[in-house]
């Protein structure tokens, strides 16, 4: 570094020994061992125009050598004829030492032959000492210093064109388009995987075959045209095959620089640069660009001031604006004043924490129409983590909005009445009965009949009829509250929900209201038509905790009215007192139950539809009794939840369930599971019962052996106590399953955000599904989607065999019904799967080999 210093510094001190003129005293060594000649030297330098040049003489190369270590000199003359080295070593050690300066040997003898080596040894020039005079030392000097300079600086100027190329990768190249001489650096080599030497040891054919089949012609092409002047430089984008056998994507340039006799192409130089990674890149924002432009979504980019700078024409056919018309602008140019601040805001909460938003969104189009769109948006940040772009994807659903809202209206409404029909009733009862929390709120449930409409329908015409009904369903709904549901079951049925209840005479005064309001009147045809309805009303939880119980309580109660004169209404109970005096000696005799271990776990099979084999079971809590025989868990299991005792009834079955997996588990297969159902109750208040059930497990070993059972509405109601529920069951190998899934309104994230594993079929679906397109529907609905979310199926109440086959070819996992086994109590379920005697077991295996095999 300090050596190309102190050459530049000294070179521009040179710069008028260049242009011969200006002469100035120079730093000279001398390198002599014949003092005379050193002094004739110095003597005759003097009378130079480089007179007053300060002169450093030394004898030996070995004081030069270490004179050059510590001094910087202009130019150095060297003796031929030093006594301790030969001129080839001398001339290299001085040149090594002093880079900087053109070095002029000196003679005594006039030897030819020496002369003629000093270039190539590195010596500027030589000067004969017996011709040493004043215009031959001074002009040697000037040609020396000068020519060394023009040296330095073509060396300079190659050294820096090297290291552009190198810094921007190319590798160069020159070719004798004659001899076929090539001549390659290190980086070209470099790009194709090999070591110079091997490059250059190529011949023409082997150049050839380096080229991809498909741009020879190309490469060919346009080379002929560039030795034709048709362009001013070879320019060619091709394959070249790497030393390991990939094809390498380069961009080659070169020029034709001469021609023999300026007619046949001689010399062509060029280089040679990689771009696989650029025509990679070009790939796949050609890939971008396709779907950019196909997308069959609207795209619009924004800049990070929330300006427009992007849109795809999908995004024209759907708002009507061009690029144009909106670049530069705010996207709520498309805003339809649909959605308030308070929307936006939020909306902008979002984006800006998460960088992603998606969801429904009204926007106006160019022509003034509106529609709703699902806008899904993106962010795009630069290398600093700025907002860079947003992307924004949306779609017209508009069309498909109003198609799903008609469907489901179709599928859930009335079309007369535009009242709930019989589906949606029963879904609305359905959740109405599993919101009861145990508190003093009661369900009731009207099922109203209009007496005599036959008769008018057949006098009076359908029309007439249909009319009716629509004017009896306004008035119906006249009596009620916001909060009820009032449904057309078919025919001149309706029904109403009542939730919320304080008192049993606030059913009496709503049923009351609505059989007066039916008793006027109705104007129909210019004709007054008088009708009057008979009431059957019944209690939830009181008369029932199911569907069914309640809409048979209430057609009994119903029939009654009907029975004793029509027009009006009577509860299911003929007297709620004797009902009431029955729940409290149930709960007398439960708790004395309890005490005496009076209850019994019976155990129903569940199978494998696939092969047949059982391999879970599902414990069922049975209670027997002297008086009222066996109990139904429908009727003491709300009492139990209601007074507490449903914690001690849980851990009761639980042990039973967990002993009876360990025998299980032991002599039939290692992964037989049993199913335990589980109240809510016990999930929202159960503290207790996890170290309980934890100290159990690790004592019996019975871990990844039990399942338990919990209804949808319990996702619905999840709180800490449930999450802390879910993590101890996964802690402790317990499985989840979802029971009668189908029944209610749990949404399909609690079963990823709960992690469950099973979900059940409720029997109310296996029940139709020969019968009923929309059970079987729905059901091949719940098996895809389960399968989809890594959940497996079980069918309850499976009764016959084609409820089985049907189950099975939609891919059912499980099944579990009377066609199997019915629940057995321990010691019979032990005999029952011990296997070899059970002939229904035996024959639905037959029977699934024989579908499959069919199928197959």
């Amino acid at each position: 570094m300090n050596d190309e210093y102190q050459c530049d510094k000294l070179a521009n001190n040179q710069q008028s020994s260049i242009s011969g003129l200006d002469k100035q005293p120079l730093n000279v060594l001398l390198i002599e061992d014949n003092a005379f000649d050193a002094e004739r030297f110095t003597a005759v330098l003097n009378q130079t125009h480089y007179a007053g040049s300060e002169v450093i003489c030394c004898e030996t190369i070995t004081t030069a050598n270490k004179i050059l270590q510590n001094e910087h000199f202009n130019i150095i003359f060297l003796d031929l004829s030093l006594k301790d080295s030969d001129i080839s070593q001398t001339l290299g050690q001085i040149k090594a030492m002093a880079v900087y300066a053109p070095v002029i040997v000196s003679s005594a003898n006039d030897e030819k032959k020496i002369i003629r080596e000093i270039p190539g040894l590195g010596a500027e020039d030589c000067l004969p000492k017996v011709d040493l005079n004043c215009a031959l030392l001074e002009r040697m000097i000037s040609y020396a210093m000068d020519r060394w300079c023009l040296r330095r600086d073509l060396h300079r100027t190659n050294q820096r064109l090297t290291n552009i190329l190198c810094g921007t990768g190319m590798g160069t190249w020159e070719w004798n388009v004659g001899t076929g001489a090539i001549a390659l650096d290190t980086s070209f080599a470099y790009i194709l995987g090999y070591q110079l030497e091997e490059l250059l040891s190529f011949t023409l054919d082997e150049w050839k075959q380096q080229i991809h089949p498909d741009d020879h012609s190309k490469s060919k092409e346009l080379l002929d045209g560039h030795f034709s002047e048709s362009s001013e430089y070879y320019d060619c984008e091709m394959r070249l095959r790497h030393k390991d056998g990939h094809w390498v994507w380069v961009l080659t340039r070169g020029k034709l620089v001469s021609r023999i006799k300026n007619i046949q192409p001689e010399w062509m130089v060029g280089t040679l640069l990689d771009i696989t990674k650029r025509k990679k890149d070009e790939e796949t924002l050609n890939i971008i660009q396709l779907v950019y432009q196909n997308s069959c979504e609207a795209i619009m980019v924004t800049d990070r001031t929330n300006s427009i700078v992007a849109t795809n024409p999908m995004f024209t056919k759907l708002t009507g604006y061009t690029l144009e018309e909106v670049k530069g602008k705010n996207p709520n140019i498309l805003n339809s004043g649909r959605q308030n601040k308070r929307f936006y805001r939020e909306m902008w909460k979002v984006i800006v924490e998460s960088g992603k938003w998606e969801g429904e969104i009204w926007n106006r189009k160019k022509n003034g129409d509106e529609y709703v769109e699902w806008l899904s948006i993106d962010t795009i940040f630069d290398a600093n983590g700025a907002v860079q772009y947003r992307v924004a994807q949306f779609s017209d659903i508009t069309e498909k909005k109003f198609a799903d809202s008609l469907i489901w209206k179709q599928a859930n409404f009335d079309l007369l009445t535009n009242l709930p029909n019989r589906r949606l009733f029963a879904d609305r009862l359905e959740q109405a009965i599993k919101s009861l929390d145990r508190s003093e709120f009661q369900i009731a449930l009207f099922l109203i009949d209009l007496d005599h409409f036959k008769e008018i329908n057949d006098a009076l015409g359908h029309h007439v009829g249909d009319e009716l009904l629509v004017k009896v369903s306004e008035r119906i709904k006249s009596c009620l509250r916001a909060s009820d549901t009032v449904a057309r079951l078919g025919g001149d049925e309706f029904t109403v929900i009542l939730s919320q209840l304080e008192s049993s005479a606030m059913v009496e005064n709503i049923a009351q209201n609505i059989i007066d309001t039916l008793a006027m009147p109705f104007e129909m045809d210019r004709e007054k038509i008088n009708v009057s309805a008979s009431i059957g009303i019944t209690l939830c939880p009181d008369d029932g905790m199911t569907r069914a119980e309640l809409l048979k309580n209430a057609d009994q109660a119903m029939y009654a009215v009907k029975k004793n004169g029509r027009s009006g209404y009577s509860f299911f109970t003929p007297s709620m007192h004797e009902a009431a005096i029955k729940r409290r000696k149930l709960i007398q005799m439960m708790r004395e139950a309890l005490s005496r271990d009076q209850f019994m776990t019976f155990f129903q099979p569940i199978l494998e539809l696939q092969s047949g084999k059982i391999c879970k079971a599902e414990a069922l809590l049975r209670w027997e009794t002297a008086e009222y025989g066996f109990v139904s868990p429908s009727s003491f299991i709300p009492i139990a939840e209601k007074t507490g005792a449903i914690h001690e009834l849980g851990d009761w079955i639980f042990k039973q369930s967990a002993d009876e997996v360990v025998h299980c588990q032991e002599t039939l297969t290692p992964d037989f599971q049993i199913s335990v159902n589980m109240s809510p109750i016990q999930f929202l208040d159960g503290s207790k019962t996890r170290s309980r059930w934890k100290d159990y497990l690790n004592s019996k070993n019975s871990n990844k052996g039990i399942v338990v059972e919990i209804t949808e509405g319990l996702l619905l109601k999840a709180n800490v106590s449930v999450y802390e529920k879910f993590q101890s069951f996964r802690e402790y190998g317990i499985e989840v399953a979802i029971d009668d899934f189908g029944t209610g309104y749990s949404s399909l994230s609690y079963l990823k955000k709960f992690k469950i594993h099973y979900v059940k079929i409720d029997r109310s679906f296996i029940h139709n599904l020969a019968q009923s397109d929309e059970d079987l529907a729905l059901c091949e609905a719940i098996v895809v989607m389960a399968h989809k979310l890594g959940l497996k199926v079980v069918a309850e109440g499976i009764e016959t065999k084609q409820q089985r086959d049907l189950l099975l070819k939609m891919g059912c996992d499980y099944g579990q019904g009377f066609l199997f086994a019915k629940p057995m109590p321990r010691d019979e379920f032990r005999a029952f799967i011990a296997g070899g005697e059970n002939p229904a077991i035996a024959a639905a295996a037959a029977d699934v080999n024989r579908i499959t095999t069919d199928d197959a």
